[in-house]
């Protein structure tokens, strides 16, 4: 059984982040934006909204694309620079919460973080993220994110946010995904997001669909003339408008289908009545082999008797964890979930070789894995 364990889909999902950076910086933006204009516009507006993807199974945004946009939803920063939560007012009653904080002792700033547990209870050198809200969240959590912009008022409260985040619940497969901006200043289209990073995927598999939409200032849909993909990995990318009530294209829908492993980035430019917008596209293709299987005799509670085998061609197969212990969830294709909780003797790291008279790891005593 192989799969990266949770530092290594941490970094590779930073080197997506930073490649979203790097095409920025190839694009020759002002620092903090990474939205290309033209033509550039009198004012800037400030943007809050926030656009939150999900892939099947994910238990907060329930594998559905959602935007919440200012001013048809109501988006307010609280916190200090250490810790700051956006509490998000949808229509019809919706809300949200979304919290991101640093390691303990520091302060948010402009960069990436690879490793994020759930925020109230991160340790270490954890960042620390929670996006929950209309009654659901995660006991446990696993994600990265990218700050692209902080700031704080004079008040010490954070007044201005721009990231781009992932949210796994419970140690599983399933992501959440997106961006959030709070109060932050665009010239020309307002695009939502203006950024995507993907999550990890196979080559040759599937993302679900990202939307993207251009707003006018006063959060109404404006139309898309065309959408163009270019970079390195465009081919790894497909980008669909969409029609919006009938007008035109409101939308552009995406998804990331890497053709190799390693980082695949490209652009979308959209042009629109108001200028034209080119978002860096950013995703990995995940490299080695990855499979689940199992053998049980007919008296194994477990088992039932049965042997199966799984790989990411019909089943979702996610590892995290360190050296002191993994952890694979399974969701297979038949219906069928699993998981594996694997650890050494208490204070060993774990590598390759037969560790004998294992127990349950949670209770396993000392000297045993």
């Amino acid at each position: 059984m192989h799969g990266g364990r949770h530092e290594g889909r941490a970094a590779r999902w930073a080197r997506g982040a930073r490649g979203l950076l790097t095409a920025a910086a190839a694009l020759a933006l002002p620092a903090g934006l990474l939205v290309a204009v033209a033509p550039p516009a009198a004012a800037a507006t400030n943007v809050s909204y926030l656009a939150l993807y999900s892939t099947p199974g994910d238990y907060i945004g329930q594998g559905r694309s959602q935007l919440y946009r200012a001013p048809v939803s109501r988006l307010t920063p609280n916190g200090n620079a250490g810790s700051v939560t956006v509490n998000v007012e949808g229509p019809n009653g919706s809300w949200l919460y979304v919290q991101l904080a640093a390691p303990q002792g520091r302060d948010l700033a402009p960069g990436v973080y690879p490793r994020a547990t759930r925020a109230p209870f991160r340790n270490g050198n954890d960042a620390g993220i929670d996006i929950s809200g209309n009654g659901r969240g995660c006991n446990s959590i696993t994600g990265s994110f990218a700050v692209r912009d902080v700031h704080v008022g004079a008040n010490g409260v954070v007044d201005r946010l721009w990231a781009v985040f992932e949210q796994h619940c419970e140690g599983g497969a399933a992501a959440l995904f997106g961006e959030i901006k709070v109060n932050v200043p665009v010239d020309g289209p307002v695009v939502a997001p203006d950024a995507i990073a993907f999550p990890d995927a196979y080559p040759g598999s599937t993302s679900p669909v990202a939307p993207v939409w251009v707003l006018r200032p006063d959060g109404s849909f404006a139309d898309v003339v065309s959408a163009t993909l270019g970079g390195p990995a465009a081919r790894d990318y497909t980008a669909a408008p969409s029609a919006c009530n009938g007008s035109g294209a409101c939308q552009v829908d995406v998804r990331f289908t890497p053709t190799a492993s390693g980082q695949r980035s490209a652009t979308l430019t959209l042009a629109t009545a108001d200028g034209t917008a080119t978002i860096p596209l950013g995703g990995v293709g995940i490299a080695g082999r990855t499979s689940f299987s199992y053998s049980s005799g007919a008296d194994d509670w477990v088992g039932a008797g049965q042997s199966r085998s799984y790989t990411p061609a019909n089943s979702v197969i996610f590892a995290y964890g360190d050296a002191s212990r993994v952890r694979v969830s399974l969701q297979g294709g038949d219906g069928a979930w699993m998981y594996a909780d694997i650890a050494p003797p208490a204070g060993e790291r774990l590598l390759p070789g037969t560790y004998n008279d294992a127990q349950r790891t949670t209770f396993r005593a000392a000297g045993r894995p």
